[in-house]
């Protein structure tokens, strides 16, 4: 596998078998916490010249680790990364999801089209009214289907 990029990831010793497997690779992409002697590990028998991680990462590792990966020509990138989690839908989401349970869609079927649970939109919902009135420049809450969960 030289030159091509392997992910290290699973517990230490698989990530050390790893390692020995591909001491021409020069890529690796850290998916876990590292520990000194990994570092140590990967220097010592690899060819790697770039390493990439995400922030959370990154910040595990300390500033002399870091410091002497680059001192050894290594180049330490940073990966974005969401950590799994989906990005909050706003206001013309929720506005999109009142209009369809207007329309005569349940609930359930405004929240799975909007991206969120049942709850989650019950939840939204309640927090859109309390901040914009009933009768907002939105227009008002449709009680069809939701009168039930107090909203």
């Amino acid at each position: 596998m030289s030159g091509n990029s392997v992910e290290l990831s699973g517990k230490r010793s698989e990530i050390m078998h790893i390692i020995e497997e591909n001491p021409l690779c020069k890529t690796f992409i850290l998916k876990v916490k590292p520990s000194k002697s990994f570092f140590a590990v990967l220097l010592s028998k690899t060819k790697v010249k770039k390493l990439i991680a995400t922030k959370g990462i990154l910040k595990t590792i300390g500033k002399d680790v870091l410091s002497a990966l680059r001192k050894n020509g290594v180049r330490v990138e940073v990966r974005k990364s969401a950590l799994g989690r989906k990005r909050r839908i706003g206001n013309a989401g929720i506005v999109k999801a009142i209009k369809r349970i207007g329309a005569g869609e349940t609930l359930e079927e405004a929240a799975k089209l909007s991206g969120l649970s049942k709850w989650g939109l019950i939840y939204r919902l309640k927090e859109f009214k309390r901040k914009n009135g009933k009768r907002g420049s939105y227009g008002k809450i449709p009680k069809r289907g939701v009168k039930k969960y107090g909203i």
